[in-house]
């Protein structure tokens, strides 16, 4: 009789237990998921902001080019915003490299939490 007891209250443990595992699972879940749309959208903010920044690049060379370069002063400014747009592209790669080591971190913690749970 005692033995049935100890084994249902194992048993119940076990399902607890699982019941924990399977929510912290659920939890983790969305957290990538999260992580992931996060990644993307910084993925498409920092595509867009290259390609913004390229343009405009573009557009001062052509008006560089047309216009003859009369001073010192026009190529200052151009040499500066080069350097401006470069750090922007830096700082944004930073950041979408943060979110993607955020998100493969997580991704390898969920893995390793559904091996646990199977």
């Amino acid at each position: 009789m005692e033995f049935a007891e100890d084994q249902q209250l194992l048993i119940e443990q076990l399902k607890e237990l699982l019941r924990k595992n399977e929510n912290e699972l659920q939890d983790k879940n969305k957290e990538l998921e999260d992580y992931h749309s996060k990644y993307q959208k910084l993925k498409l903010q920092s595509k867009a902001r290259i390609t913004q920044l390229t343009n405009q690049l573009k557009e001062k060379n052509k008006a560089v080019s047309i216009d003859e370069p009369s001073s010192e002063v026009t190529s200052d400014i151009s040499e500066i915003s080069e350097q401006s747009n470069r750090g922007k592209v830096i700082m944004l790669k930073k950041q979408l490299e943060d979110v993607k080591q955020i998100y493969d971190k997580t991704e390898r913690e969920l893995i390793a939490e559904k091996s646990t749970l199977e």
